[in-house]
């Protein structure tokens, strides 16, 4: 191994070496120069470590170095540049070579890294190991101090110094300053541990190659002060002036170093501009009035002339004169635009009026005879243009802001005057209206109000500078204003009409489970409603010229309409007009930044609003399917969302059966698209409801809920919150399967939501049993009871003989009670509970009983006495609370029980059906309580006292004291009595009768029957 590492380190080195040469090459000369890390006279911190390197250059200036030279170095303290390192103040040395240097080029040797301990003078000596053609270079020495206390001023390079002032010219990018003039410089920089006092010096040179033609210094006494660290700092330098003009170098920083241990970071240079070239340009001038045209056409401030500063000072108080020639003689008006002030590089604009057509002359000059400098370029100081001067068309309409001229009393008219672009200028302007001036100027505005309703014949009166007129007629009309607004100005607007009116504004959802005729991307969510009616008359024409509306948009459409661009408006004759039109788009404009909708109908009726939505804000999670007794399912989930949103409508569930090896799960919602739902779940419909369907807890929730509020403190400021809390659940909906899973049969489920149309939102849902990889497993149900039978179930009858039995029941008969005794199965296979019934008949169903005894937690084997005492418990709830209510059936003598244990399984599956060893009769015969309680036996009634002494008096007067016979007595002697009356009653009346039908035979007539002739 160590052989190989040789043999790469050899090869190495041998890769390196040129191939054309070896040896080094004496012919060139090579030498060695100081870096920017290591450089003579310069103090370093002590806490700094010094780099210890040194550049190795090739002072030829044709041939590249293409040898190896190398370099012997040596690190001593002290000051050894006389005699060079020694022994005994030698830190650290060693040999490098370097090779393979450009001509003029040079290239960094880095040594080492030297951490000093002490302050002092430290020196490096580096030599080649040959000397070439210059030995005197071969050699040198680098010293530098290291010193405990760093005093150092470093000026920042990166600060632009030249002065920064307005009114330059800028020439690529350079500015371009005046000579002569003082202008302000800061210096920035950084000091640390300057001393107070210092006699270093600070200031600015201007040096034109390497002559220095304008300085000037200061001392540093604004420098802060004995700073421990680096503390950068910004002070004003002597005002910058330059004597000459040209190109210079401007150097800057600290000249005069004093205490600075660092002058290689003092000084700084920049490049400066100076110049005092004058040069003021006029540009060929422009006409104002259609200048595309090339025609200068007649008008006030027809001609548009731009002036401009292309030299790099101040020009002031210049004149710019225009003069107008026709056939060779000037008019008497000479036009001046004066006072031009004009820093390099700014522009002035004057204009001209020219109001003569016809042939002529224009020359443009500029007055010169103030100025103290003089133009470089007076070639573009005059323009001489020779052209002819034309009178445009006059031509006028008025522009309104309506077409129709139909504007309401509240309105402010803006009338506008369109002329001809090419008219002369200046223009005039009257409004008229029948006659009557009413306003001036080309754009104005009238108020509706003061003109007043009904028609207006309007007249605009254009005059124009060569004293030209034309007029316009046009015709306005001001109706009446009915403003109207819904919502919180959600819905707003102005309906202009004839008469006075009000408008009816009614918005409401569109109706469920109606579908539109629409774009299928578009939803329908409101009916609005926009009625006129005449306030006079109602049943007559309002006179409504137009509709003008307004939608609030973020008002209106709801929070999912992520695009309130995709708003649609339809016309419908009802709520259920299948065939909306689509309302016309020049009819709507949407500002989308206020989110307003402006809609200017024709004419007033109902509206379908509809929009673009993508999706509704509604999921479903934690979704749990729950088996329970008989094969039910209960479907428990967690709703996200707004359960009231106007826009969903009903969950669907559908249901996919199988066996638990046939049955195809519902997979995730998301892997599979709209299209294939609607295939998956064709005819699997089980059941819809309204979302919003409040969740209905049931006894035991409720029961726990009550108890939770019961313990709550009524006093507490959130008393109403943590009582709502208390009957809130972990789920939101929950649904029961109305079909139970027959035995052996399992279900997948998928709940989705409706939306207002009752179109599927597939996106809006879940899908019961998904794993973690997306796949739906489906839950098979049970309807199975189980089948666990006991062993030696018995019965024993006990009867309590005791005297406090009979003090608390007043009945010896209550005192009875069946004691039962068995055993739970040793292995049972499955987690159940058993109840406890009783009847006095044998039953084939306990489905209807009432449970004794519920026994829960079953240990296997374990031994169970009940004793009955004939006493059932029921639970009832009234009034908010539970209460507990004992019905005392007690055991009876001389009846039969029959009691049975039913198994009952985790699902609540019943055993209802008697299993042969769960049951068992007990029959409680009597006692002889004479034999317990002899006293208790009256001793025989005395006979009666009788007259006759006869047995039949004895009876007679033994059932005289029972109730019942003196009842039936009393009964008999009332209907004697009765008897007594009604019996002759009825024989008068019979008689009584017979002579009225005698009478009727022999007269005919029965009101001519006189009743007093009755004899009674």
């Amino acid at each position: 191994m160590t052989r190989i590492s040789l043999f790469l380190v050899t090869m190495f080195f041998v890769s390196i070496i040129p191939i054309s040469t070896v040896s080094a090459d004496i012919n060139i000369d090579l030498g060695f120069e100081e870096t920017d890390n290591l450089q003579n006279g310069v103090s370093y911190p002590i806490e700094d470590a010094l780099i210890i390197e040194i550049y190795v250059k090739n002072f030829d200036g044709n041939n590249a170095f293409n040898a190896i030279k190398w370099i012997e170095w040596d690190l001593c303290s002290g000051d050894m540049s006389a005699n060079g390192c020694d022994e005994n103040n030698l830190i650290e040395n060693g040999s490098k070579f370097t090779a393979n240097i450009g001509p003029n080029s040079k290239k960094l040797l880095s040594f080492t890294t030297f951490q000093p301990i002490t302050s002092g003078d430290y020196t490096l000596e580096v030599r080649f190991d040959e000397n070439d053609i210059n030995p005197s270079n071969d050699v040198m020495y680098v010293v530098v101090s290291v010193v405990d206390a760093f005093t150092d001023f470093e000026v920042d390079s990166n600060y632009d110094i030249l002065p920064d002032v307005s009114n330059l010219n800028v020439y690529n990018g350079n500015k371009i300053y005046n000579s002569n003039k003082d202008y302000p410089l800061f210096l920035n920089g950084s000091v640390e541990n300057w001393q107070l006092n210092s006699p270093a010096q600070i200031g600015w040179q201007l040096l034109d190659g390497d002559e220095v033609f304008a300085e000037a210094m200061t001392n540093t006494i604004n420098f802060p002060t004995e700073t421990v660290s680096s503390t950068a700092f910004s002070v004003e330098l002597p005002l910058l002036n330059s004597p000459r003009e040209g190109i210079f170098w401007l150097k800057y920083g600290l000249f005069i170093p004093g205490e600075d241990m660092n002058h290689l970071n003092n000084l700084h240079s920049k490049q400066i501009y100076f110049d005092d070239s004058l040069d003021i340009t006029i540009n060929y001038p422009e006409s104002i009035i259609n200048p595309e045209d090339g025609i200068w056409y007649a008008g006030l401030n027809s001609m548009k002339v731009v002036v401009e500063n292309n030299g790099n000072v101040s020009s002031y108080n210049y004149n710019l004169k225009l003069e107008q020639s026709y056939d060779g003689t000037y008019t008497d008006l000479i036009q001046i635009c004066g006072d031009i002030d004009l820093h390099p590089g700014e522009t002035k604009t004057c204009y001209f009026d020219l109001l003569k057509p016809g042939l002529t002359n224009l020359t443009l000059s500029i007055d010169e005879s103030f100025q103290t400098f003089f133009d470089e370029n007076i070639n573009d100081n005059n323009i001489l243009i020779p052209t002819e001067i034309v009178a445009g068309e006059l031509n006028a309409t008025v522009i309104l802001e309506r077409e129709d001229g139909v504007f309401t009393f509240d309105d402010t008219i803006n009338l506008v005057a369109s002329v001809s672009s090419n008219a002369p200028t200046p223009l005039t302007f009257d409004w008229a209206r029948n006659g009557w001036s009413m306003a001036t100027g080309e754009n104005v505005n009238l108020t509706a109000r003061h003109m007043g309703t009904g028609t207006h014949q309007m007249t605009l009166t254009v005059t124009d500078s060569l004293s030209r007129v034309i007029f316009v007629d046009f015709e306005l009309i001001i109706v009446n204003t009915t403003f109207f607004s819904y919502g919180g100005d959600m819905i707003y607007g102005v309906a202009p009409t004839r008469s006075t009116a009000y408008v009816d504004v009614n918005l409401e959802l569109v109706p469920e489970l109606f579908k539109y005729s629409i774009d299928e991307s578009l939803t329908p969510l409101y009916i609005l409603d926009i009625n006129t009616v005449n306030s006079l008359n109602p049943g007559q024409d309002p006179g409504l010229e137009r509709l003008e509306m307004t939608l609030d948009l973020d008002k209106l459409l709801p929070s999912e309409v992520d695009d309130n661009s995709s708003i649609k408006l339809y016309w419908i004759q009802n709520i259920t007009d299948n065939s909306p039109i689509e309302l016309d788009s020049s009819y709507s404009t949407l500002n989308s930044e206020t989110g307003l909708y402006d809609i200017n109908s024709p004419t007033d009726g109902m509206f379908l609003i509809t929009a673009n939505i993508e999706s509704v804000n509604l999921s479903i999670e934690n979704l749990e399917v729950i088996p329970y007794k008989a094969g039910g399912m209960a479907l428990e989930w967690n709703v996200v969302g707004d359960i009231n949103n106007p826009l969903v409508l009903e969950w669907n569930i559908y249901r996919n059966t199988g066996t638990e090896g046939l049955l195809i799960p519902f997979g995730s919602l998301n892997d599979t698209s709209p299209e294939d739902w609607e295939q998956l779940t064709a005819g699997k419909l089980s059941d819809s409801f309204p979302i919003n369907t409040p969740l209905v807890l049931t006894d035991s929730e409720t029961e726990n809920a009550v108890q939770c509020v019961d313990q709550l403190d009524s006093n507490n400021q959130n008393y109403s919150i943590d009582a709502e809390n208390c009957y809130k659940q972990n789920f939101d909906q929950r649904w029961y399967d109305p079909n139970p899973l027959s035995a052996d049969i399992c279900a997948s489920y998928v709940i989705v939501a409706t939306n207002r149309q009752g179109n599927i939102l597939w996106e809006n849902g879940g899908v019961s049993g998904i794993n973690d990889n997306g796949q739906g497993q489906g839950v098979c149900g049970d309807n199975k009871a189980p089948l666990i039978m006991l062993s030696n179930l018995n019965q024993e009858v006990i009867y309590d003989n005791s005297s406090e039995c009979l003090e608390e029941n007043l009945d010896y008969s209550r005192c009875y009670s069946v004691k039962l005794k068995w055993n739970w199965p040793m292995t049972i296979s499955e987690s159940v509970d058993f109840r406890l019934y009783r009847t006095e008949q044998y039953v084939t169903d306990l489905q209807f009983a009432i449970p004794l005894q519920t026994y829960e937690s079953i240990i296997p084997g374990a031994t169970i006495e009940f004793i009955d005492t004939g006493t059932n418990v029921l639970t009832t709830y009234s009034d908010g609370e539970f209460e507990n209510i004992e019905i005392d059936i007690g055991i009876r003598p001389d009846r039969v029980y029959y009691y049975y244990l039913a198994p009952t399984d985790a699902l609540g599956n019943e055993r209802t059906s008697p299993i042969q060893g769960n049951w068992i009769e007990v029959k409680v015969d009597e006692v002889d309580v004479s034999e317990y309680h002899p006293e208790w036996i009256p001793p025989p009634p005395e006979p009666p006292e009788t007259i006759t002494g006869t047995d039949f008096e004895e009876e007679l007067l033994e059932y005289l004291d029972k109730p019942t016979f003196q009842v039936a007595g009393l009964i008999t002697i009332i209907i004697m009595c009765l008897n007594f009356v009604l019996i002759p009653y009825s024989l008068q009346q019979r008689k009584k009768a017979s002579r009225r039908i005698d009478h009727l035979i022999k007269t005919g007539a029965w009101d001519m029957y006189d009743e007093d002739e009755d004899d009674y």
